[in-house]
C-alpha cells in the first residue's frame, strides 16, 4: 500500500547527507613544506629570505621573515605567501666557526694566558652582536672553569629575553716569559 519511488528518494537522501557533511568541513588550504638553511647571525638578528618554490600550481618566488631567535629544527607556518596554501618552513641553522649554540646560550672557547689564570687579569671578548667587552678573569682561575656573560647569548624567541654567553677557558703559555717570573716559579717549586 506504499507509493515509494526508490531511485529518487535514495538520491535525495544521499544528496542531503553529503551537503550537510561538506557544510561541516570548510575548505582547508593545502600545506607545503620546505627546509631553509640559515646562518647563526640570521637567527640572532632575524632576517628575510627569498625562496623559489615549486608546487603543483606552478613556481612561486616569495619572501619570508626569519623570526628573531628561531631555533634549529623549528617549524614555522606562513599563511598567504602561496595562493590558497600554507607554507611550513623548517629552519636548519648552520654550524658557526666561533660560537656553539646550546639552547639559548652561546658557548665559545677563548685562549687565556696561564699567567692571567694565576694572578687574574682582563681579556677582550667580542660577542656575536659585535660588541667588544672587557671580561675579568679572577685570580687562581682553573683551566676547566668557564666565565659567563649574562644576556649576551641568543634572543629567546617571542620574548625580550636573551640567553647567556659562556666562555670556555683554553689556557696557553705566552711565547715570552720574563726570567723573573720563571725564577719565582722555581723558588716556589723548591719550597
Amino acid at each position: 500500500g506504499f507509493n515509494f519511488n526508490f531511485n529518487s528518494d535514495i538520491n535525495d537522501l544521499f544528496g542531503q547527507m553529503f551537503q550537510q557533511h561538506n557544510a561541516r568541513r570548510p575548505n582547508t588550504p593545502h600545506a607545503f613544506r620546505t627546509q631553509v638553511h640559515i646562518r647563526l647571525e640570521q637567527a640572532y638578528y632575524g632576517d628575510s629570505q627569498n625562496l623559489q618554490l615549486q608546487t603543483p600550481h606552478g613556481n612561486h618566488a616569495i619572501t619570508i621573515e626569519i623570526p628573531k631567535g628561531v631555533n634549529h629544527g623549528s617549524q614555522i607556518r606562513y599563511e598567504n605567501v602561496i595562493p590558497q596554501a600554507t607554507l611550513i618552513v623548517e629552519f636548519v641553522i648552520q654550524s658557526h666557526l666561533k660560537y656553539e649554540r646550546r639552547g639559548n646560550d652561546l658557548y665559545c672557547t677563548q685562549p687565556v694566558s696561564v699567567l692571567d689564570l694565576i694572578v687574574g687579569g682582563e681579556i677582550e671578548f667580542t660577542t656575536i652582536s659585535g660588541k667588544k667587552l672587557m671580561v675579568t678573569v679572577p685570580p687562581r682561575t682553573q683551566p676547566h672553569m668557564h666565565l659567563k656573560i649574562a644576556r649576551e647569548g641568543m634572543p629567546i624567541h617571542s620574548t625580550s629575553m636573551y640567553g647567556d654567553q659562556i666562555i670556555l677557558i683554553k689556557p696557553f703559555l705566552p711565547d715570552i716569559i720574563d726570567k723573573e717570573i720563571t725564577d719565582s716559579i722555581m723558588r716556589f717549586k723548591s719550597k
